[in-house]
């Protein structure tokens, strides 16, 4: 099944993806989907991306200004429906800084765009993070929030070789750095992004999505993850981003 049809998307919406691994991959896959189904996309970031990530979506804008990035947006969008923006290219790390969340709400009134696809958080390629003050920068406008946890993480060390902020986590979780990683441990930070979604962008959807369910295992241990978060949230996907059709469950509350 594809992201578009699981998310049983509108016909507007921004979305934003934070925790870990694969939100990228899921993000530039639903990007895919809109834009084969005629919609205008913005791939974009409140963080950092890779410079190569954004390219890969096809137009890409760098520009700081509000007004001139919306006028090359207008002028693109003659062009081609899938649009990649970020504000600075970071020099030497070959990536680029986004947008804040309040610039991101404003370009979502404009109504440019069908679909606004936002990158909201850093997770080093790491499976699982905890965020950190200041984490993730949702826009307020976010319709939808997808917290991201890669489930080849289950039963790996909490620490930093695998998580990303592992001191936090295991705060968080209420375990020791250095103890295997649960499915409580992915509840505890699933919860923690469902919090901040309520702040931060309190309209918006928020999606628990347990990815990287690639083997048989892999998945026997995602639909048992999403089972356990199914007591805290009203639907959870199992995906595989790599995979040609990356949703392989969807599992609702009503299935309990």
């Amino acid at each position: 099944m594809e992201l578009y049809e699981a998310l049983q998307l509108t016909d507007r919406g921004m979305a934003a993806f934070v925790g870990g691994g694969g939100k990228t991959s899921l993000m530039l896959k639903l990007a895919a989907e809109c834009a084969q189904r005629g919609k205008r996309v913005l791939v974009t970031t409140s963080t950092k991306m890779f410079i190569s990530q954004l390219e890969s979506c096809g137009w890409l804008i760098i520009e700081q200004q509000i007004d001139r990035l919306l006028q090359e947006m207008k002028r693109d969008l003659t062009e081609c429906n899938i649009i990649a923006a970020a504000s600075t290219v970071i020099e030497e790390s070959n990536k680029a800084a986004g947008f804040t969340g309040e610039a991101l709400d404003n370009i979502f009134r404009t109504g440019l765009f069908d679909f606004i696809l936002v990158e909201a958080d850093g997770a080093r390629r790491l499976p699982m993070k905890a965020p950190r003050e200041g984490e993730p920068v949702l826009p307020f406008m976010a319709t939808d929030v997808l917290a991201v946890t890669g489930i080849d993480v289950l039963n790996c060390s909490l620490t930093e070789t695998h998580v990303m902020c592992s001191d936090l986590v295991a705060e968080l979780a209420g375990q020791q750095v250095g103890t295997p990683v649960t499915a409580e441990t992915i509840r505890s930070i699933t919860g923690r992004y469902a919090y901040l979604t309520e702040l931060m962008a309190p309209r918006a959807r928020f999606i628990p999505v347990i990815n990287k369910a690639d083997s048989t295992n892999l998945y026997k241990n995602a639909v048992k993850t999403a089972h356990l978060l199914l007591k805290d949230h009203e639907m959870v996907l199992v995906t595989a981003a790599l995979s040609r059709d990356p949703v392989k469950e969807v599992i609702m509350w009503s299935q309990q």
